[in-house]
């Protein structure tokens, strides 16, 4: 579960270091990733489970699922899917 798979699409953005965190045990220092978005960066990072894909970017290619999907190749499909609670 504690598996993280995340990609940038310029720099290298991400870094460990360790920082507090509250655990089941207390509060703990964990070794953790790190990402420091500068301009125009983007980075995805793919839940856990395989089930979705979160996008951090502040540049506007990437500002929204519609531009995001519209940014793939024309024989690849994307879908916007909401879960409800």
């Amino acid at each position: 579960m504690n598996c993280f798979a995340a990609w940038s699409l310029s720099e290298d953005l991400f870094s460990f270091e360790k920082r507090d965190m509250k655990t089941l045990f207390g509060r703990r220092k964990v070794q953790m990733p790190i990402v420091t978005l500068r301009k125009e960066c983007t980075m995805f990072w793919i839940f856990y489970d395989g089930a979705s894909v979160v996008s951090l970017s502040n540049d506007d290619l990437f500002s929204s699922t519609n531009s995001i999907i519209s940014s793939f190749s024309k024989n690849i499909k994307g879908a916007e899917v909401e879960y409800e609670e």
